[in-house]
């Protein structure tokens, strides 16, 4: 149980960095351990901030 409310919050946070645009945050928050998420490259932070956004953006206008 501890460990779903630790990838939720993860996730939280994930989604809240989407929202900002900040691709270093957004890696930050990608990296965090709790998120279980792996082979997460720094370099592609901007790639990954552009396709979550692009992605959130589709999901949001359903």
């Amino acid at each position: 149980m501890l460990l779903l409310i630790l990838v939720h919050a993860a996730v939280i946070a994930i989604n809240e960095a989407i929202e900002k645009g900040i691709a270093e945050q957004t890696i930050v928050t990608l990296r965090n351990p709790n998120a279980m998420l792996l082979n997460v490259d720094e370099e592609l932070a901007q790639d990954y901030q552009n396709e979550l956004f692009d992605a959130k953006r589709r999901k949001d206008l359903g």
